[in-house]
């Protein structure tokens, strides 16, 4: 397995880039993280059209990375 640089997985701040589980990204998305918050974020994974929502698998949990959200949501504010 490869290693993980994490001075690279780091943001501005310094702290991880990196959003573990629908809870997380639910909070960072709609700063709220109850169930129905959280359904919306598997909905925004499971949709099949381009350009994908950019959630990836890691073991098993759902994660993004915050600087990817973000520049999605830029590019959907542009369209």
């Amino acid at each position: 397995m490869a290693d993980i640089n994490t001075t690279e997985a780091r943001n501005e701040t310094g702290t991880l880039d990196i959003l573990h589980g629908c809870d997380e990204i639910a909070r960072f998305l709609f700063n709220k993280d109850d169930t129905q918050h959280q359904r919306k974020v598997y909905r925004l994974h499971a949709l099949d059209k381009r350009p994908r929502f950019p959630t990836f698998k890691m073991g098993g949990v759902l994660c993004a990375r915050r600087a990817a959200i973000q520049k999605y949501i830029e590019d959907q504010e542009n369209k």
